[in-house]
Protein backbone atom coordinates (compact mmCIF):
# COMPACT_ATOMS: atom_id res chain seq x y z
CA UNK A 1 0.00 0.00 0.00
CA UNK A 2 2.17 2.83 -1.26
CA UNK A 3 0.79 6.15 -0.15
CA UNK A 4 0.39 8.58 -3.03
CA UNK A 5 0.80 12.18 -1.99
CA UNK A 6 -0.37 15.09 -4.08
CA UNK A 7 1.63 18.06 -2.79
CA UNK A 8 -0.66 20.53 -4.52
CA UNK A 9 -3.57 19.49 -2.29
CA UNK A 10 -1.63 20.39 0.86
CA UNK A 11 -1.82 16.89 2.30
CA UNK A 12 -0.29 16.22 5.72
CA UNK A 13 3.46 15.74 5.61
CA UNK A 14 4.08 18.12 2.72
CA UNK A 15 6.42 20.95 3.66
CA UNK A 16 6.09 24.05 1.46
CA UNK A 17 8.68 26.82 1.45
CA UNK A 18 9.03 29.94 -0.68
CA UNK A 19 12.25 30.23 -2.68
CA UNK A 20 13.91 33.55 -1.80
CA UNK A 21 17.56 34.62 -1.99
CA UNK A 22 17.62 35.45 1.72
CA UNK A 23 15.81 32.23 2.58
CA UNK A 24 18.12 29.57 1.12
CA UNK A 25 19.45 28.65 4.56
CA UNK A 26 15.91 28.24 5.90
CA UNK A 27 15.00 26.16 2.85
CA UNK A 28 17.98 23.84 3.44
CA UNK A 29 16.99 23.47 7.10
CA UNK A 30 13.35 22.76 6.22
CA UNK A 31 14.13 19.98 3.73
CA UNK A 32 16.70 18.50 6.13
CA UNK A 33 14.05 18.36 8.86
CA UNK A 34 11.65 16.47 6.59
CA UNK A 35 14.43 14.15 5.37
CA UNK A 36 15.70 13.32 8.86
CA UNK A 37 12.16 12.67 10.11
CA UNK A 38 11.65 10.28 7.18
CA UNK A 39 14.79 8.33 8.12
CA UNK A 40 17.15 9.46 5.36
CA UNK A 41 20.80 8.79 6.24
CA UNK A 42 22.89 11.83 7.22
CA UNK A 43 25.08 11.60 4.10
CA UNK A 44 21.99 11.58 1.87
CA UNK A 45 20.50 14.52 3.80
CA UNK A 46 23.64 16.47 2.84
CA UNK A 47 23.16 15.41 -0.81
CA UNK A 48 19.57 16.64 -0.64
CA UNK A 49 20.60 19.99 0.85
CA UNK A 50 23.03 20.55 -2.02
CA UNK A 51 20.55 19.45 -4.70
CA UNK A 52 17.66 21.57 -3.40
CA UNK A 53 19.91 24.60 -3.01
CA UNK A 54 21.05 24.18 -6.61
CA UNK A 55 17.46 23.97 -7.87
CA UNK A 56 16.41 26.98 -5.80
CA UNK A 57 19.40 28.98 -7.08
CA UNK A 58 18.49 28.05 -10.65
CA UNK A 59 14.89 29.14 -10.07
CA UNK A 60 16.10 32.48 -8.72
CA UNK A 61 18.65 33.01 -11.50
CA UNK A 62 16.77 31.70 -14.53
CA UNK A 63 13.12 31.77 -13.48
CA UNK A 64 10.57 34.39 -14.41
CA UNK A 65 9.05 34.95 -10.99
CA UNK A 66 8.57 33.53 -7.49
CA UNK A 67 9.13 29.82 -7.01
CA UNK A 68 8.19 27.41 -4.25
CA UNK A 69 9.78 24.26 -2.89
CA UNK A 70 7.89 21.27 -1.55
CA UNK A 71 9.20 18.22 0.29
CA UNK A 72 7.49 15.04 1.47
CA UNK A 73 8.01 11.32 2.03
CA UNK A 74 5.86 8.77 0.21
CA UNK A 75 6.09 5.31 -1.34
CA UNK A 76 9.61 4.65 -0.06
CA UNK A 77 11.07 7.90 -1.41
CA UNK A 78 11.81 11.31 -0.08
CA UNK A 79 10.60 13.72 -2.74
CA UNK A 80 11.46 17.40 -3.09
CA UNK A 81 10.46 19.69 -5.89
CA UNK A 82 11.10 23.25 -6.91
CA UNK A 83 8.50 24.82 -9.15
CA UNK A 84 8.24 28.25 -10.69
CA UNK A 85 7.48 30.30 -13.77
CA UNK A 86 9.84 29.94 -16.68
CA UNK A 87 10.65 27.24 -19.18
CA UNK A 88 13.73 25.06 -19.30
CA UNK A 89 14.85 25.34 -22.92
CA UNK A 90 17.12 22.29 -23.03
CA UNK A 91 15.31 19.03 -22.21
CA UNK A 92 18.68 17.32 -21.68
CA UNK A 93 20.01 19.91 -19.23
CA UNK A 94 21.82 18.08 -16.47
CA UNK A 95 22.01 14.82 -18.38
CA UNK A 96 24.85 15.78 -20.70
CA UNK A 97 27.98 17.44 -19.28
CA UNK A 98 28.64 20.97 -20.55
CA UNK A 99 31.81 21.73 -22.52
CA UNK A 100 34.92 21.70 -20.34
CA UNK A 101 35.60 25.32 -21.24
CA UNK A 102 32.08 26.42 -20.22
CA UNK A 103 31.60 28.38 -17.01
CA UNK A 104 27.98 27.34 -16.38
CA UNK A 105 25.76 24.31 -16.73
CA UNK A 106 27.02 22.00 -14.02
CA UNK A 107 24.32 22.53 -11.41
CA UNK A 108 21.69 20.22 -12.85
CA UNK A 109 24.40 17.70 -13.67
CA UNK A 110 25.32 17.70 -9.98
CA UNK A 111 21.65 17.33 -9.01
CA UNK A 112 21.33 14.26 -11.26
CA UNK A 113 24.44 12.73 -9.66
CA UNK A 114 23.28 13.32 -6.09
CA UNK A 115 19.70 12.06 -6.45
CA UNK A 116 18.27 8.68 -7.37
CA UNK A 117 15.79 10.15 -9.84
CA UNK A 118 15.25 13.65 -11.25
CA UNK A 119 12.08 14.51 -13.16
CA UNK A 120 11.74 17.75 -15.10
CA UNK A 121 8.27 18.81 -16.18
CA UNK A 122 7.47 21.95 -18.17
CA UNK A 123 3.85 22.94 -18.76
CA UNK A 124 1.96 26.20 -19.18
CA UNK A 125 5.06 28.32 -18.62
CA UNK A 126 6.00 26.61 -15.33
CA UNK A 127 9.00 24.36 -14.77
CA UNK A 128 8.93 21.79 -11.98
CA UNK A 129 12.00 19.77 -11.07
CA UNK A 130 11.30 16.86 -8.74
CA UNK A 131 14.04 14.99 -6.87
CA UNK A 132 13.67 11.49 -5.47
CA UNK A 133 15.95 9.92 -2.88
CA UNK A 134 15.21 6.36 -1.85
CA UNK A 135 14.46 5.95 1.83
CA UNK A 136 15.96 3.00 3.70
CA UNK A 137 13.62 0.08 4.22
CA UNK A 138 12.08 0.09 7.69
CA UNK A 139 13.84 -2.22 10.07
CA UNK A 140 11.74 -5.14 11.28
CA UNK A 141 10.74 -4.92 14.91
CA UNK A 142 12.18 -7.89 16.79
CA UNK A 143 9.72 -10.14 18.58
CA UNK A 144 9.77 -9.77 22.35
CA UNK A 145 11.97 -12.27 24.13
CA UNK A 146 10.40 -14.69 26.50
CA UNK A 147 12.10 -16.37 29.42
CA UNK A 148 14.09 -19.44 28.41
CA UNK A 149 12.47 -22.77 29.19
CA UNK A 150 12.95 -26.42 28.35
CA UNK A 151 10.81 -26.20 25.23
CA UNK A 152 12.95 -23.39 23.79
CA UNK A 153 16.16 -25.23 24.60
CA UNK A 154 16.93 -23.11 27.64
CA UNK A 155 16.97 -24.25 31.22
CA UNK A 156 14.51 -24.38 34.06
CA UNK A 157 15.69 -23.92 37.61
CA UNK A 158 14.47 -26.53 40.02
CA UNK A 159 11.99 -25.25 42.54
CA UNK A 160 13.34 -24.86 46.08
CA UNK A 161 12.51 -27.74 48.42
Amino acid sequence: DAQVVDPLRGEPGVRVEPVRPEGLGALRAAVATVAEAAGLAAERVDDLRIAVTELASNALTHGAGPAIARCWAAAGDLVCEVSGPGELADPLAGRIPPPVTGVRGRGLLLVHRLCDLVDVHVADGVTTVRLHLELPAPRPVPAPRSAPDAVQGGFVRPAPI
